[in-house]
C-alpha cells in the first residue's frame, strides 16, 4: 500500500531528473556553439569567405586631436592607383572609428582620403598599406581679431640739394662753307644723218602683169562662149 502511494512521487522525481539532465545538455550545446561563433568572428573564419591568396588588407583609423565638438561620423574613400575604388565608408564610434578592406590586389597602389574635412579642423594622413593609414583631424579654432600695429611715424625728409651750378654756354657752331659754283654744261652734239630708209619690199612695176591678166581673162571668156555656141548647134 505504501509503495502504491509512493509511485507518483517517484515518477515525478524521474521526470524532474530527466528534465534537469536535458536542460544541462542543451545549455552545454548552446555554450559550445556561442564559443565557436565568437572564435569564428574573431579569426574571420566560419561563414565569411577567406580572402584570396596573395591579397592584402588596407586599414584606416580616425583620430581626433585637440579639443572641439567633432561630428559623429566622417566619410572615407579608398583609392586604387589614384581612382576611387568602391563606395565611401562611414567611420563613427560604432566601429571604433576604424575600417578595413580585405582581399585587395597586391599589385596596385592603395591610398585613402577623407572626403569632407569638418569645419574648424585640419587633416593629416600618415601611415601606409603595411602599417595602416591614420587620418588625424586637429581642431584649429579661428584666432580672434587682432588690430594691426600702428605704423611708424615718417621721418623728416632730407634737405634739398644746394643750388646747382649754371650750365656752360654752348659753343657757336661754325658757319658752313659756300658750295662751289657748278660748271657750265657742254653743248649737245647734233645727231648723225640717218640716211635713206632701207628697202622693205619689191619695187617692180605691177602694171604689165595686170594687163596680161586682163587679156587672159578675155581670151578665156571668148573660148567658153564659142564652146557653148557649138554645143547649142549640135543640140539643134
Amino acid at each position: 500500500m505504501n509503495n502504491i502511494r509512493k509511485m507518483p512521487y517517484r515518477l515525478l522525481r524521474h521526470v524532474l531528473t530527466v528534465m534537469l539532465i536535458t536542460a544541462v545538455m542543451l545549455g552545454a550545446t548552446y555554450s559550445l556553439q556561442s564559443t565557436k561563433a565568437i572564435v569564428n568572428e574573431f579569426t574571420g573564419t566560419g561563414k565569411h569567405t577567406p580572402p584570396p591568396e596573395g591579397s592584402i588588407t588596407v586599414t584606416v583609423s580616425k583620430v581626433w586631436a585637440a579639443t572641439g565638438n567633432h561630428p559623429d561620423s566622417v566619410s572615407v574613400q579608398l583609392y586604387r592607383n589614384g581612382s576611387p575604388y568602391g563606395s565611401p565608408v562611414t567611420l563613427n564610434a560604432g566601429n571604433s572609428w576604424r575600417h578595413s578592406w580585405a582581399g585587395l590586389d597586391n599589385g596596385s597602389s592603395w591610398t585613402v582620403d577623407e572626403l569632407r574635412v569638418p569645419y574648424g579642423y585640419t587633416k593629416t594622413i600618415t601611415g601606409s598599406v603595411r602599417n595602416s593609414f591614420v587620418i588625424t583631424n586637429t581642431y584649429t579654432p579661428d584666432e580672434p581679431y587682432k588690430p594691426p600695429d600702428k605704423p611708424d611715424e615718417p621721418g623728416n625728409p632730407d634737405k634739398p640739394p644746394d643750388k646747382p651750378d649754371e650750365p656752360d654756354k654752348p659753343n657757336r657752331p661754325d658757319e658752313p662753307d659756300k658750295p662751289d659754283k657748278p660748271d657750265k654744261p657742254d653743248k649737245p652734239t647734233e645727231p648723225n644723218d640717218p640716211g635713206k630708209p632701207p628697202k622693205t619690199g619689191d619695187d617692180t612695176d605691177a602694171k604689165p602683169w595686170l594687163i596680161l591678166m586682163a587679156v587672159c581673162t578675155c581670151i578665156l571668156r571668148y573660148v567658153l562662149f564659142i564652146r557653148k555656141a557649138r554645143e547649142d548647134d549640135v543640140k539643134e
